[in-house]
């Protein structure tokens, strides 16, 4: 059994060869941080990159998914987590909404066989969104508030904007759909004013009405009647 002395300092090798690694896929220093506090997920993390072959570095956008696969892939389904390392190399998934779908159907088929063919369908593999398809479907969205928008303004709550957007492209990626919403309300509504900037007012709800006591003849006759 290890000692204390011997954990520490395998704890210690382990977080020296996993900062360079994390930094190489593009996490930002403060997630690099975060991670290496916990040996469990690091060494997760750390397995992961090596799966993928990307121990001289990935892109940024590759990089988050790795950890989010490393974070959240289905535990009963770790034997094909190659495979989905695989498709993330190749581009064939690229959105966290596709890695989602991805993680769905694994921890379904847990240790069994993939069907590549329903493994692809679960994850999006080869649908493309077009901008033409986001902007039309920002478009669909805002006109449906756009009542509420224009009296709201920048106090407006967007994500109410944004789920039927999803709902309706789930393979879109998220942050070029917010990117794209926050074009098309700024078009909208324009510059930010002074009134913009400010907190929005708190509506005051009307206080409900106690009702009023039932006169005494009335309670006499009630409580005869029982």
């Amino acid at each position: 059994m290890a000692t204390k002395e011997e954990k520490e300092r395998l704890a210690k090798e382990l977080q020296d060869q996993a900062g360079p690694l994390f930094s190489s896929i593009g996490l930002d220093d403060k997630v690099i941080e975060s991670a290496l506090k916990n040996l469990k997920f690091t060494q997760a993390l750390v397995d992961v990159i090596k799966e993928a072959g990307v121990t001289q570095g990935c892109p940024k956008a590759k990089g988050n998914l790795m950890y989010t696969t490393a974070s959240k892939h289905p535990a009963n389904a770790l034997v094909h987590r190659p495979l989905l390392l695989e498709y993330i190399v190749a581009d064939k998934i690229k959105t966290i909404p596709q890695l989602d779908g991805a993680f769905e159907y694994l921890k379904k088929v847990g240790g069994e066989p993939v069907d590549t063919a329903a493994f692809e369908e679960a994850a999006g593999v080869g649908v493309v969104v077009t901008p033409e398809q986001m902007a039309a479907a920002v478009a669909e969205a805002i006109d449906s508030r756009k009542d509420q928008l224009l009296e709201e303004r920048y106090h407006f709550n967007t994500n109410l904007l944004l789920a039927p957007v999803t709902k309706s492209l789930k393979w879109a990626d998220g942050a070029s759909v917010r990117e794209e919403l926050q074009k098309q309300v700024e078009a909208l509504l324009g510059p930010k004013t002074e009134a913009d900037l400010k907190p929005p007012e708190k509506k005051k709800k009307p206080k409900a009405e106690k009702p009023k006591p039932a006169p005494k003849e009335e309670a006499a006759a009630a409580a005869a009647a029982a």
